[in-house]
């Protein structure tokens, strides 16, 4: 959830050895700071060609930035870019066919491929079109299908649908993602795609594991050509549950599918697998492993062993795994029976989704936080959304994001009480319950209160903190257009992981206004003590918001160019061969 180079690493080191891999090694980056993700895409490239493995590297990050990386020598494989079926939704992305026009063809330019030209990654799912308010009326698999005649245009080596991710705008429970993933991987296929499916869920759908196992299983039997590995299934950057190494192994036993054969080979000279494609036993002394830890081995993979170079260890020698575990909250090395995991690591799982979900309902406490900022000078408003319960709000994400007429009304006339509250401010901050309460009350008032200094030496004026209830990000819009705010922070309990209940986010959009889309905002995630500390995450906000001030605009126009040591980077990498 920082971009740590070791923690990353060794998430990656967990998936080669449970035989993942063999479509893309891509990282979902915490930052939008160009530097900072060329030093991930360099790692990529370094492990895969240090061990000669044969895959593609990506970092998912906008399309905008990875043209930066290009223009840079950075050496990116796939360009990635989530993608819709209408023109509207689209510039919800940032994007245009031209843009993406102009990514093709430089990342063609780079000759990269080892087998062809396939130079893209897109990712899209049913519900990205109604989220943006851009689907014109129109169903959403109509939609969908038209996402996928985009994609189809540029020749994509992997199309992916994530609509367990996106799902919760507009599926309420694990049945409907079911039919939504299956309809999405038939027009995909009808297409001529080579079709993916994040088999996912969050927090706040009625769905579990029991319902994606179902559509895993279902994908595979239907032809699916890839699947998502994350370490135990547990995304601890993006705050969702998603397939697990074990459960590619699963599908691969039952149904008799296969690896892309150049990857078997791989495993097989690597001594990961035997020659069927089945998993060797766990060795502790394995050469990747070595290699992760810092210890010497060749620069070469062909100069690796083509077995485990030794036998096991005795049962007192040190588990190399534990110094590897202090680097990252991922659930890696979780060991498996059979194909499967533990009954441990099962039964953790379920404790940490259910304590999710209560994070979801827990109900904001807006009065304590209130009487939390009142003896530091912050005054307070307090307003509610359109969505007048927690059924209403997870049930309809628009009217989360418009003001109650109630609330609508105290505004206006906060608005117009001069002497009441200082409007017309240059940054208004909202702070709002969203997803999880519970990350307000852990980390709202500690980030305001390192924000403020930051603001004031700035010269800034502030205005006052708006508390609101059954939130979303755009709501943030309407308040700061009420209130004559030159641009609004909203900070917003993000969706509970499974390992961060508690995780709080930071929207900034420049001249807010109802109708703003997200790709006119800059995200600050993770922000909680495992994620990025609270004075980084101030010190980050306030860069982008002189940044905002000079350009005249947030979101895809302003990139993230902070100090670099706002975020910890461990040198050198894990996992290169010395």
């Amino acid at each position: 959830p920082t971009d740590d180079l070791r923690g990353i690493a060794a998430s990656m080191l967990d998936g080669l050895l449970y035989g993942s891999g063999d479509a893309v090694i891509g990282i979902n980056p915490a930052s939008d700071d160009v530097a900072a993700l060329g030093r991930l895409v360099r790692v990529l490239d370094d492990v895969i060609s240090r061990h000669a493995i044969p895959t593609q590297s990506c970092v998912l990050t906008h399309v905008t930035n990875t043209l930066r990386m290009i223009d840079a020598g950075v050496p990116v494989d796939l360009v990635f870019q989530s993608v819709a079926g209408t023109q509207q939704a689209n510039a919800s992305f940032g994007v245009d066919l031209g843009l993406l026009r102009e990514a093709h063809a430089a990342a063609r330019s780079l000759a990269r491929g080892t087998v062809g030209q396939n130079a893209m990654y897109f990712e899209t799912g049913q519900g990205s079109a109604l989220s943006a308010g851009a689907h014109h009326g129109v169903d959403q698999q109509t939609c969908e299908a038209r996402a996928y005649a985009v994609a189809r245009a540029f020749e994509p080596l992997l199309v992916n649908t994530v609509v367990g991710f996106i799902g919760p705008e507009y599926l309420y429970d694990g049945k409907q993602i079911v039919r939504a993933g299956l309809e999405d991987h038939f027009c995909g296929k009808l297409l001529g795609l080579p079709m993916g499916c994040d088999v996912c869920y969050t927090n706040h759908a009625e769905a579990d594991s029991d319902d994606m196992d179902a559509l895993l299983t279902l994908l595979g039997s239907a032809g699916i050509n890839f699947v998502m590995g994350v370490p135990g299934a547990d995304d601890i950057m993006l705050n969702y549950q998603s397939t697990s190494f074990h459960d590619a192994l699963y599908l691969r036993e039952v149904l008799g599918l296969k690896r892309a054969p150049e990857f078997e080979a791989w495993l097989l000279r690597m001594g990961v697998a035997d020659a069927a494609g089945r998993l060797l036993p766990a060795n502790p002394q394995h050469p990747l492993l070595l290699a992760g830890l810092g210890v010497a081995t060749s620069n070469h993979a062909d100069a690796l062993p083509a077995a485990p170079a030794a036998a096991a260890p005795a049962p007192t020698a040190p588990d190399p795994w534990t110094a590897l575990r202090t680097h990252t909250a991922a659930r890696i090395a979780l060991g498996r029976s059979g194909v499967s995991l533990p009954t441990g690591a099962v039964l953790a799982f379920g404790l940490a989704h259910a304590q999710a979900r209560d994070a979801v309902h827990l109900p904001f406490d807006a009065p304590a936080l209130a009487a939390q900022l009142a003896p530091h000078g912050f005054r307070t408003l307090e307003v509610e959304s359109a969505a007048g319960d927690r059924a209403t709000y997870l049930h309809r994400p628009d009217l989360g994001r418009r003001l109650s007429p109630r609330s609508a009304a105290l505004l206006g006339e906060a608005a117009d009480d001069t002497t009441g509250c200082d409007v017309s401010c240059d940054v208004l901050c909202v702070v709002a319950d969203g997803l999880s309460a519970a990350a307000v009350h852990a980390h709202a008032a500690a980030l305001l209160l390192a924000l403020r200094p930051r603001l004031e030496a700035s010269g800034l004026r502030i205005g006052p903190v708006v508390l609101a209830h059954q939130a979303r990000v755009a709501l943030g819009d309407e308040i700061g257009a009420a209130l004559r705010a030159r641009l609004v922070v909203v900070l917003i309990g993000e969706r509970p992981g499974l390992s961060s209940p508690d995780s709080l986010g930071a929207y900034l959009t420049w001249a807010p206004r109802v109708g703003r889309n997200d790709a006119e905002r800059n995200c600050v995630s993770n922000i909680r003590p495992q994620g990025l500390p609270v004075d980084a995450a101030a010190a980050k906000i306030a860069w982008l918001i002189g940044a905002a001030g000079r350009l005249g605009a947030t979101g895809v126009r302003l990139k993230d160019e902070s100090a670099a040591a706002l975020l910890p980077h461990a040198e050198p990498p894990l996992l290169a061969g010395r």
